[in-house]
């Protein structure tokens, strides 16, 4: 029904790995790459990708969703950085809770600067800078952005995109050109 909270919706998706010990989060993630993901993975995104390292960018995902499910993601698509919510982890389980601040709406600002300083940068030293999403939730992010680019975009972030005119793309049909 679209009504729990931000933090609801952490304890919910982060309970579920309380379920599992990790050999069997593991298997199960295996099989949702095998299942789910690596067939969902376009050559139009990975030719996307591919021209940003061509052209020596930085990339990083930067994603709400837990780095338990994602930096398996952002391996297969070969991309070094990921900035993802943490779960937290007590003697080698997930207790269903998230460490630190969330990788979601303002919280992903806060989460790329301090992974940028981590690396001694800040995100003013960049003459240009890309974000692709598909959520209204990540509108702080986009806003900060030089080329905010709505991808595979709900019909919300659509909207905002079209009147602001951003470039939007559909990368599961594999067009990589701007939609009018």
């Amino acid at each position: 029904a679209g009504t729990l909270t931000a933090a609801e919706t952490y304890d919910f998706m982060l309970g579920l790995l309380t379920y599992g010990s990790p050999d069997e989060l593991a298997r199960w993630h295996a099989e949702y790459m095998q299942t789910i993901i690596l067939p969902a993975i376009t050559p139009a995104a990975r030719e996307l990708i591919a021209s940003h390292k061509d052209q020596g960018d930085l990339c990083v995902i930067v994603t709400a969703t837990n780095e338990f499910v994602t930096a398996p993601i952002a391996r297969a698509l070969d991309i070094d950085h990921l900035v993802a919510t943490i779960p937290e982890m007590h003697d080698g389980r997930y207790t269903g809770r998230v460490q630190g601040v969330p990788s979601y709406q303002e919280g992903k600002i806060k989460r790329v600067d301090d992974w940028l300083a981590t690396l001694g940068k800040r995100i003013e030293e960049f003459d240009e800078t890309w974000f692709y999403s598909d959520s209204i939730n990540d509108l702080p992010l986009m806003q900060i952005v030089s080329h905010p680019i709505a991808t595979n975009a709900s019909p919300a972030l659509l909207d905002i995109a079209l009147e602001h005119d951003w470039q939007v793309l559909d990368l599961f049909t594999d067009m990589m050109d701007a939609k009018s």
